[in-house]
């Protein structure tokens, strides 16, 4: 018989799921037209970052569907089933977001990511070759369920496949043509890594991408500055702005300048 759960995490769940190799996530848009998305994971870098929280490091693929869906409701479920020992499945529900490289390691209200996953420096991160981002779950209900039905496996190794073959390549020119929608068309992750310049959208053997050079574009590069500029703002803030009110003002008033001359700028670039 199933059991449902609230947080917090109860220390046998956290042990049970540190014991795994694989999960699975699911998420879907909000149009009944679109497409519902399950994606496997190595559970590698699977972790609790709190008593109500989960997350994972986001590696490079083809498609970028999760972030998509989690743009548009922030919906997903994470699913694990022991494929080893006592029969289990659970599933955590609740609300996502993703957090980009630039936000992990300038943004201080992340610094908690970078200990929980030891990122020292940027060099952990770029050790990891294919890694664009960190997929948090603030979860309000999990769940566990017999999984009598469910075939045994034996667990044999991790896969290199995927750093092997990324190794050396120009992953910021492939995720801004590969992760830019999602099969829907639904704006994607890459706008957003790459400052949200919409690029103009294309179609190549079914599926929605970016033009290759989109990212390049000299409004592109701008808005980067722009937007590293907004990060620093925001980091000002978090560092002891917000009590004074006229610096506040001041730093809204920044804020809002530096948004729409961004704004401009995409409306230029798309």
């Amino acid at each position: 018989m199933g059991k449902t759960y609230q947080p917090p995490f109860e220390e046998k769940q956290r042990r049970w799921v540190s014991k795994q190799k694989v999960f699975f996530v699911a998420s879907a848009p909000l149009s009944p037209s679109n497409r519902v998305n399950v994606s496997p994971k190595s559970a590698a870098e699977f972790r609790f970052v709190d008593d109500s929280t989960v997350g994972y490091v986001d590696l490079t693929g083809s498609g970028s569907e999760t972030a998509a869906h989690i743009m548009e409701t922030s919906r997903i479920t994470i699913m694990f089933v022991a494929f080893e020992g006592a029969p289990k499945i659970m599933r955590f529900y609740g609300r996502a977001e993703f957090v980009t490289p630039e936000e992990i390691f300038h943004d201080p209200r992340r610094a908690h990511l970078r200990d929980i996953w030891g990122l020292d420096s940027t060099d952990e991160w770029d050790a990891m070759v294919t890694a664009r981002s960190i997929i948090l779950l603030h979860v309000d209900r999990y769940s566990d369920s017999c999984g009598y039905s469910i075939p045994i496996y034996n667990y044999v190794k991790e896969r290199t496949t995927l750093t092997d073959a990324s190794t050396g390549q120009d992953l910021d020119a492939y995720r801004s043509k590969a992760n830019a929608f999602s099969i829907d068309g639904l704006k994607s992750f890459a706008q957003v890594l790459y400052d949200d310049i919409p690029p103009k959208r294309m179609e190549e053997n079914g599926l929605y991408i970016g033009p290759e050079d989109w990212k390049g574009a000299a409004p592109g590069v701008i808005s980067r500055v722009l937007g590293r500029m907004r990060v620093r703002l925001l980091m000002l803030w978090a560092s002891g702005l917000n009590g004074r009110q006229r610096d506040a003002v001041f730093f809204m008033l920044g804020c809002f300048f530096v948004h729409a001359a961004r704004r401009s700028l995409a409306r230029i670039s798309a």
